[in-house]
Formats: structure tokens, C-alpha cells, sequence
């Protein structure tokens, strides 16, 4: 009777042990996937770049406002004070409106290098996101590969602790000398050693996992098998040359310089635009003066400011010419 209450008592609890795992939520493993996403939605250089897009979205609306009407409006209080009479106020006020009609080529320029590079700030919002996915992953692997080797490390300073145990057990009782003890006694120092160092890489790779994620590391799930990698080594350069963003974004620079140019030699053709007047003038008498104008301007000076502004483009050009042939000589070396 006794044996039976204590079985029933063993199986009330191996029941309710049963019922409070089942009830506890398992703690799932980090996969590579979940890593990436959280260091993409936290990564502050991902913002940065979003910003930097803006700034040029913002400098291709400035370039767009120099070829549209441009309005300006003065107004002037005076104070004049007349022999017998009493101090007047005359007021002025004076709208002028200007409209470009031909500017060289410069507007048209100026906006399509500013959309250029609109577009050269997305390729290089890629590469950012390329190297910010990079970043995670390799801190993923990195933790996993060193936690595996901290396993290693540990077991084998358990095995060569035994053997130094066994080594001073046979060396009791004359089996071993004492050089085989100290040789058990050093192998299980290196071990010891190589634990140190294994626990403090590892920790590093830990301090990596949390920059690039934004948060220490968890448990994590083996990583996936590899995608299908190309065919060859010829086949893998090339690809790299004609998808790397910041060889994109290089040759995209390259052609928004080409049109900094046209539009500095644009500066130094004829000028066309029509600007408007209208003035008031209010004294004691009232009065009106209105004058509608036309202005037709020209620069004068071709080899100043404007002559140095062109060969700085000039210049500009030929250095993203350099700086694509040195991607494309980075990317074919090994």
C-alpha cells in the first residue's frame, strides 16, 4: 500500500513537471536572418546615408530655383525736413521681378549633376548596407566559432588534467619519471594558456556582435548553407566589377563632374533675362513711378574666377576617373 501511494505520488509530480515545461516558453535561437534584420533597423550608418540623400535631394531643388522667376521687394523710410515746413517721411517701395532666359546651359546642367549624384548617394546607400549586413554576419560567425572553440579549449584542459593526475600517480609508485610529470605539468600550462586566450577572443567577438547589432548576442542557430557561388575565379571578378555600389557610385560621380563642367563653361557664354520694376514713391505729394525693363548681360572677365571654377570640375572629373581604376585594380588583386 505504501509502494503504491509513493508511485502515485512519483507520478503527480513527474505529471506537473510535464505541464510546467510545457507551459514555460521555449527560448528559440538567433538565426543569421533575425541578426541581419535588427542590425539593419538599428544601424546609425544606415540613417546617416538616408540623411545624406536628403541633403542632395535638397541641393537638385536649389539648382532647379536658379532658372525660375526670383522675386524681390525693398522697402525705404526716410526722414527730410524742409525750410518753413514741417519734417516729412518719404516711403519707397520697390518689387523686382527677374526671370533667366538663357543662362549658358547652366541650370539645366547644374540640375541633372545634382539628380546624378541624388542617384550616386542611393548606390552608396547600398554599399552601407552591404557593409552594415556584413558586419552581422561576421559577428555572428565569429561567436560561434569561438564559443566552439572555448568548448575545445575547456576539454582540453580537462583531458590534460587527468593526465597530469595519472602522471603523478604512476611517478608514486615508479612507473614514470619525473620529466614525464613535468612534461603532463606544461602541456596542461599551454592548454591553460590557450583558454585564457580563447575566453578573451571570444569576448571580443561578443563586444563586435554589439556594435554591429546594437545589443550583446544570444543563443544562436547554426548559420545557413552557402548560396551558389559562380562558376570560376574570372567569373566572380567580374561579377564584382559590374555590381560593386561604390565602382557604381564612382562612374555615377564621374558623369555628374562631366556636368559641372558644361555648366562652369556656361558661365562664361552670354546671359539672357528679363527683369520688371515697379517702384512707389510716397511724400506729401503723392506720386507714381512704375518701369518695366529688359537686361541682356554678358561676363566680361573669362579668365578669373569662373576660368579657375571650370578647371576645378576639370579636375574633379579626372579624379573620380582615378578613383574608378583604383576599385577596378583593388577588386582584380589578389
Amino acid at each position: 500500500m505504501r509502494s503504491m501511494k509513493r508511485f502515485g505520488m512519483r507520478t503527480v509530480l513527474a505529471v506537473s513537471g510535464l505541464a510546467l515545461t510545457l507551459a514555460l516558453p521555449a527560448v528559440a535561437n538567433e538565426t543569421m536572418a533575425d541578426i541581419m534584420v535588427e542590425a539593419y533597423l538599428n544601424s546609425p550608418d544606415l540613417d546617416a546615408q538616408r540623411s545624406d540623400i536628403k541633403t542632395a535631394s535638397e541641393f537638385a531643388v536649389q539648382a532647379r530655383a536658379a532658372g525660375r522667376l526670383n522675386v524681390t521687394g525693398t522697402f525705404g523710410l526716410e526722414a527730410e525736413a524742409r525750410d518753413g515746413d514741417n519734417a516729412v517721411f518719404p516711403t519707397t517701395a520697390t518689387l523686382t521681378l527677374s526671370q533667366p532666359l538663357y543662362t549658358g546651359g547652366q541650370v539645366e546642367n547644374a540640375t541633372e549633376a545634382a539628380e546624378q549624384r541624388i542617384q550616386a548617394e542611393e548606390i552608396v546607400l547600398v554599399a552601407t548596407e552591404q557593409s552594415v549586413l556584413l558586419a552581422a554576419v561576421t559577428a555572428f560567425l565569429n561567436v560561434r566559432r569561438d564559443g566552439f572553440l572555448l568548448d575545445v579549449a575547456l576539454n582540453n584542459v580537462r583531458v590534460l588534467s587527468e593526465q597530469l593526475r595519472a602522471a603523478q600517480e604512476r611517478f608514486e609508485v615508479g612507473e614514470v619519471t619525473r620529466t614525464d610529470v613535468e612534461q603532463a605539468r606544461a602541456a596542461l600550462a599551454g592548454a591553460q594558456s590557450n583558454l585564457a586566450a580563447t575566453r578573451g577572443q571570444l569576448r571580443i567577438s561578443r563586444e563586435d556582435f554589439a556594435e554591429a547589432v546594437g545589443r550583446p548576442p544570444g543563443p544562436l542557430a547554426p548559420p545557413p548553407p552557402l548560396p551558389d557561388l559562380p562558376s570560376n575565379l574570372d567569373a566572380a571578378v567580374q561579377m564584382s566589377i559590374e555590381n560593386e555600389p561604390n565602382l557604381q557610385a564612382a562612374r555615377v560621380d564621374r558623369d555628374a563632374s562631366g556636368l559641372d563642367v558644361r555648366a562652369a563653361i556656361g558661365a562664361l557664354l552670354p546671359q539672357v533675362s528679363l527683369t520688371g520694376t515697379l517702384s512707389q514713391l510716397d511724400t506729401l505729394d503723392d506720386g507714381f513711378e512704375g518701369q518695366q525693363s529688359g537686361a541682356l548681360r554678358r561676363p566680361t572677365n573669362r579668365s578669373s574666377r569662373r576660368s579657375g571654377v571650370l578647371d576645378s570640375k576639370a579636375h574633379s572629373t579626372s579624379r573620380w576617373d582615378a578613383h574608378s581604376s583604383s576599385v577596378t585594380r583593388r577588386k582584380t588583386r589578389f
